[in-house]
């Protein structure tokens, strides 16, 4: 580094280096200050955020839950509706077979 010759040129770099240094000071504490009110601005946002994460994951389960729940009636219902006959049906049966596949038309993803 070169030192002036000249008191003007002295007194001119350590008001440079005195600004530079009050300055750094300056930005640092800004910056910190910044992030203090940055954080505390945006905590209570977080935490609504947990909350409100956690009820849909909730939700989520027990919407999952319920419809295991109804696919199992169903399934239990239709099979009720579809067992096989043991050895051959009889007139009735047949007629009643036929009108329910004509009139009894269930499909689940329909209905949701």
């Amino acid at each position: 580094m070169k030192l002036p010759k000249d008191s003007d040129g002295l007194m001119k770099m350590q008001f440079e280096n005195l600004a530079s240094s009050i300055f750094e000071a300056k930005g640092k504490t800004l910056t910190e200050g910044n992030q203090i009110s940055v954080t505390a601005l945006l905590q209570p946002v977080k935490e609504q955020l947990a909350r409100f994460r956690t009820r849909i994951d909730r939700v989520h389960k027990s919407d999952v839950e319920q419809s295991a729940t109804l696919l199992k009636h169903l399934e239990s219902a239709v099979g009720h509706h579809h067992q096989p006959n043991c050895g051959e049906p009889d007139q009735r049966s047949q007629g009643r077979q036929q009108n329910a596949g004509r009139f009894w038309r269930f499909h689940p993803a329909a209905h949701l």
